[in-house]
C-alpha cells in the first residue's frame, strides 16, 4: 500500500463513503473515512467539537488529505490543515462508479458557498 489517505467529504456526498473507501484502495492506499470512523458527528451522542477534535487528530497521522465531491465547511478546515502540515492534497469527483471517479484540478472545484471558494482560493 503507498500511503494512508484521510477522504475528506461534505455530508453531501456521505452516500458514497464506501465507494470513496473503495476507490482509495483502488490506487493502491488505505483509506480512513469520517463518515465510516464516526458517522455523521456520531448521531449527537457526544459533542460535535470532539468529533471536530478526533478527525484533526487523524488528518495528523495520514500522509495524504483527499477530497471527494463538493467542498463543505468542514472538508475546507481539513483540507488547510493538510496544508499547513505540508501533506499532499488530491480532488477527486464523487460519482456512482469506482471508474467514473476521476483527480480534478483546482479550477475544476465545486464548494458549498461562494465564501468558502474565496476562503480556499486566499489560503494559496
Amino acid at each position: 500500500m503507498r500511503s494512508i489517505v484521510y477522504t475528506a467529504m461534505s455530508r453531501h456526498s456521505a452516500f458514497a463513503k464506501e465507494l470513496v473507501c473503495a476507490h482509495v484502495f483502488h490506487l493502491g492506499s488505505v483509506p480512513l473515512n469520517p463518515f465510516m470512523m464516526f458517522g455523521y458527528f456520531l448521531y449527537d451522542m457526544v459533542d460535535r467539537d470532539q468529533v471536530r477534535s478526533a478527525n484533526a487528530m487523524v488528518i495528523s497521522a495520514v500522509n495524504e488529505v483527499w477530497s471527494y465531491g463538493p467542498i463543505a465547511n468542514g472538508c475546507l478546515q481539513e483540507i488547510l490543515q493538510a496544508q499547513r502540515e505540508g501533506k499532499v492534497v488530491r480532488y477527486f469527483n464523487v460519482a456512482s462508479r469506482i471508474e467514473d471517479i476521476r483527480e480534478i484540478e483546482i479550477d475544476e472545484l465545486v464548494f458549498e458557498s461562494i465564501e468558502l471558494r474565496d476562503a480556499f482560493l486566499a489560503s494559496r
